[in-house]
């Protein structure tokens, strides 16, 4: 997988969370937008405004 590639996801996942987390808080559902926000910020910190590595694994999807 290329850099760009890697990036995209990367946005698209940030992306993704963001709208469920607005979506939450739109609907007074704050647990529900904590619980969200809480598998993107890592220790109080946005991992895209740091020195963190995202990590992907192959594709383990069994072929036949």
């Amino acid at each position: 997988m290329n850099n760009k590639l890697r990036q995209q996801c990367i946005d698209f996942m940030s992306e993704s969370l963001l709208d469920t987390v607005t979506e939450h808080c739109e609907s007074n559902r704050v647990d529900d937008a904590y619980s969200v926000m809480s598998e993107w910020i890592v220790d109080g910190n946005d991992p895209e405004d740091g020195a963190y590595e995202f990590l992907f694994i192959p594709d383990l999807t069994p072929t036949n």
